[in-house]
């Protein structure tokens, strides 16, 4: 639904940030591809972090949805989509590629 959403914007010439996790290489390159076709400048930015703080913001989260009485989501979810992830490169065709690591924050 937002790969077809996305398109329908880049067909009207609206400006599009398309800020969600892109887990595959052929994922984005679709998305990339698009934008270029429609005429786009398209500005990846790589919001990098480590995995055990990664670990740790989902059992945050987790404990946060616990205490609302909503389910735990968020660990099984970082643990369904790792074996799925591949890094961003500045290989992928973007015009601008931007790395912000917030392992510390």
């Amino acid at each position: 639904m937002r790969r077809e959403s996305l398109l329908h914007l880049f067909a009207q010439g609206t400006n599009t940030v398309a800020d969600s996790v892109h887990i595959s290489a052929l994922d984005r390159k679709a998305l990339i591809s698009a934008a270029h076709r429609a005429g786009y400048t398209v500005e990846l930015v790589y919001v990098s972090c480590s995995n055990e703080e990664l670990l740790r913001r989902a059992e945050e989260r987790d404990s946060v949805c616990a205490a609302r009485g909503e389910p735990r989501v968020w660990v099984d979810l970082l643990r369904t989509q790792q074996h799925r992830y591949q890094p961003p490169k500045d290989s992928e065709g973007a015009d601008t590629f931007i790395t912000i690591d917030t392992s510390a924050k």
